[in-house]
């Protein structure tokens, strides 16, 4: 964890960290999964591997397949005996995507195995609020749209009674200030977790 009120530890987490995600990062054997290129590019060979998105003290572990498990977590043994640092297994989650949500995960894997972990299958099971990924609750269609109207609802509230009171006196100044100030706490949470278009359509009216 990063020490409260001290200027040195979060330069000094940052440091410890990155020899994680770089352990990760650049592991030969270790697989993550294909994403789209920086222009959506989804053709063999214009896509990028993604392995280990991270901020703050918030880490994910993109792997292509179950069959990565013991070696992601041998890397993790070997972190955590070079850095005295430990991992919290009843923070450690693990989301199914595509294929893998038809199959269960390998026993040692599971909440009653050697390796304990709590799974989700994404977009069918529902999330708890304690167990979110970068300030986002992963959820279900119903529970995304959900979050999205109260996200919508709290930023109009809060913009509407801000320029109420001191905000710019022009239209096009409002009109700056509402998209950098406040239509900017949507852009975070859109890149990783948006609604459905039909929900897109009945949120927005």
């Amino acid at each position: 964890g990063v020490r409260q009120g001290c200027c040195l530890a979060p330069s000094l987490y940052v440091l410890v960290h990155e020899v994680l995600l770089r352990m990760i990062r650049h592991h030969p054997t270790l697989s993550g999964i294909q994403i789209p290129g920086p222009r959506g590019e989804t053709t063999p060979g214009d896509t990028e591997e993604m392995r280990e998105p991270a901020f703050a003290d918030d880490t994910g572990v993109a792997l292509r397949d179950d069959s990565q498990l013991d070696t992601l977590f041998d890397i993790l043994g070997e972190f955590q005996a070079i850095s005295g640092a430990l991992f919290n297994n009843d923070k450690t989650v693990g989301l199914r995507f595509g294929k893998a949500r038809d199959t269960p995960p390998p026993p040692r894997y599971t909440v009653a195995g050697s390796r304990e972990m709590k799974w989700y299958r994404y977009g069918i099971d529902a999330i708890p609020r304690s167990d979110k990924y970068l300030g986002i609750v992963l959820d279900v269609a119903q529970g995304v749209a959900a979050q999205w109207r109260k996200k919508i609802a709290d930023i109009d509230a809060e913009c509407t009674n801000a320029l109420a009171q001191s905000g710019p006196k022009t239209i096009f100044g409002r009109e700056m200030w509402a998209k950098n100030v406040f239509a900017a706490k949507c852009w975070y949470a859109f890149k990783y977790q948006s609604p459905t278009l039909a929900e897109r359509d009945t949120i927005l009216t």
